[in-house]
C-alpha cells in the first residue's frame, strides 16, 4: 500500500489460512501457563515479545535475543520452502498478576521496525484478576461493556489506522459507560496527542455541542492509584502505551432531535481520526453493537448490557506483591549505590548501543532502585518484564 514493508509481515492462529491486521487477540489469566509455538513462514529471523507483562525473561520464556529463522531461502523443493521454522515459548503469569491491556510484537533486534511498521503486531488482554482484585466495580466487569482499539500510526505516508482500518466505526449505546481499551502502535515512538471530541460527520444541532465523559482508570496494563483519574478529552501517548478508559457519550436524540438522528465523536490521534463513535439511537435503543480488533461486530440485545444506571464510583485497586513494594519504600531513601542516572537518545542509553554482551548495572533481587530518566522524549523509557512506578509528582501528568 504505498510502503516497501506494510502488511508484509503478520500473525495467525492456526489453522487460519490468512494473517489479520493486526494480529489476533490473545486472552490470558492471571495463574495460567501458556505453552505457545511461533511458527515463522517468512523469509526472515523473527521472535515474539509480550509487552508489559511481568513474566519470566530468559529459558523459553520473553527472552527477546532468542530468533527463529525464515522459510529456505534456497530451498530445493516447494514442501521444504513452505515449512518454514518454530521457537517454543512458555508464558508462566503468577497468580497475582495484574489483569490489564498489553499488546505483542516483533522485537528481533535489527528487524523488528521494519516487522512491527509491516503489520507483526496484535492486542494482548489478561483478564481482570478478581483474587487480586474482587470488588471492580460492574460497569468495567461486564463483558459486554468493553470496547477495544488498537491504533496503528503508518510512517511512510503518516496515515492512521483503528483496528486496521482506515475509517473504524465503534457503535455504542449513548448514556452507557463502556471501558475502552487503546493500545498505540508506533514505530516512531514519539510522543502524540489522543484526542477525544465531537465529530464534523455529527448532524449539527444550532446551539448544541456534546462532549463523551471521558475518565482514564489504567495505564500500560496498570490500573490508575485511584479509579477514576480526573475527567479529560486530550493524553498525551508514547509509540507503544496502552490506556484504558472509562467513557460514556451523550446522543443527538437526548437533546430533542429525532431517533434517526447519527451522533459521531472522533477518536483522533496524531491530528488523524483513528475511530468514530457512532451512537445512532437514544438510550431508549433496545442494543447496541460490540467490536473486536479484527473488526467483527456483534449485536446486544438489552439484556445482555451492563445496568446503565451504573455510574462511575471511586475505587482504589490492590497492587500485586512486585509494586507493593515500591509503595511502601517509595517514602524511604533510597542507599546511593542503588541509584541511578538513564540518559537517553533514540538508540542508546547512557551513550552505549544495545549489546547482549554488556550490562549497565548489576542489579539484585528484592531490591528497590530509584532510576533518574533523562531525555526519554526522544525514545519512550520502559523495562520489559518489571513493573515501574514513578515518584517524581506529576511525572507521568495528571492521568496517572
Amino acid at each position: 500500500l504505498g510502503s516497501p514493508y506494510d502488511r508484509q509481515y503478520g500473525y495467525r492462529l492456526n489453522p487460519q489460512d490468512e494473517c489479520s491486521f493486526p494480529g489476533p487477540l490473545l486472552r490470558l489469566q492471571a495463574g495460567s501457563k501458556y505453552k505457545f509455538t511461533l511458527w515463522n513462514t517468512s523469509l526472515d529471523p523473527t521472535n515474539i515479545h509480550t509487552h508489559g507483562l511481568h513474566i519470566v525473561g530468559d529459558g523459553d520464556s520473553d527472552d527477546v535475543t532468542r530468533r527463529v529463522d525464515g522459510k529456505n531461502r534456497f530451498a530445493s523443493s516447494f514442501e521444504e520452502e513452505e515449512t518454514g521454522n518454530c521457537l517454543e515459548y512458555t508464558w508462566d503469569l503468577r497468580d497475582d498478576h495484574p489483569g490489564g491491556t498489553y499488546w505483542y510484537h516483533s522485537h528481533y533486534h535489527g528487524l523488528s521496525l521494519q516487522q512491527v511498521s509491516g503489520g507483526g503486531f496484535g492486542m494482548l488482554i489478561v483478564q481482570d484478576n478478581l483474587q487480586l482484585n474482587p470488588r471492580i466495580p460492574q460497569w468495567m466487569a461486564h463483558p459486554t461493556s468493553e470496547v477495544l482499539l488498537q491504533i496503528s500510526y503508518h510512517e511512510y505516508d503518516a496515515s492512521v489506522y483503528g483496528n486496521g482500518n482506515s475509517q473504524e466505526i465503534l457503535e455504542l449505546l449513548s448514556n452507557q459507560w463502556y471501558r475502552l481499551r487503546i493500545s498505540i502502535v508506533n514505530p516512531n515512538a514519539i510522543l502524540q496527542e489522543l484526542v477525544f471530541h465531537q465529530s464534523s460527520s455529527s448532524t449539527v444541532m444550532e446551539d448544541v455541542v456534546l462532549e463523551c465523559d471521558v475518565y482514564q482508570v489504567a495505564s500500560d496494563g496498570i490500573w490508575s492509584s485511584k479509579v477514576p483519574q480526573d475527567k479529560q478529552s486530550v493524553f498525551t501517548m508514547t509509540g507503544a502505551s496502552r490506556a484504558d478508559f472509562a467513557i460514556k457519550c451523550p446522543s443527538w436524540t437526548d437533546n430533542g432531535a429525532a431517533d434517526d438522528e447519527i451522533t459521531s465523536y472522533d477518536i483522533t490521534y496524531s491530528g488523524k481520526v483513528a475511530a468514530t463513535l457512532q451512537i445512532p439511537k437514544s438510550s431508549s435503543s433496545s442494543s447496541t453493537t460490540t467490536t473486536s480488533t479484527t473488526g467483527q461486530r456483534r449485536q446486544l440485545d438489552e439484556e445482555e448490557l451492563p445496568n446503565k444506571q451504573n455510574d462511575l464510583e471511586e475505587w482504589i485497586p490492590n497492587r500485586p506483591m512486585s509494586l507493593m513494594g515500591l509503595v511502601e519504600d517509595s517514602t524511604t531513601t533510597i542507599p546511593l549505590e542503588q541509584t541511578f542516572t538513564i540518559a537517553m537518545t533514540s538508540q542508546t542509553i547512557n551513550g552505549q548501543y544495545w549489546d547482549p554482551n554488556y550490562a549497565l548495572a548489576d542489579l539484585q533481587y528484592n531490591q528497590v532502585y530509584e532510576w533518574t530518566l533523562r531525555n526519554t522524549h526522544k525514545h519512550p523509557f520502559h523495562l520489559h518484564l518489571y513493573h515501574m512506578m514513578i515518584v517524581t509528582p506529576g511525572g507521568c501528568g495528571p492521568a496517572h
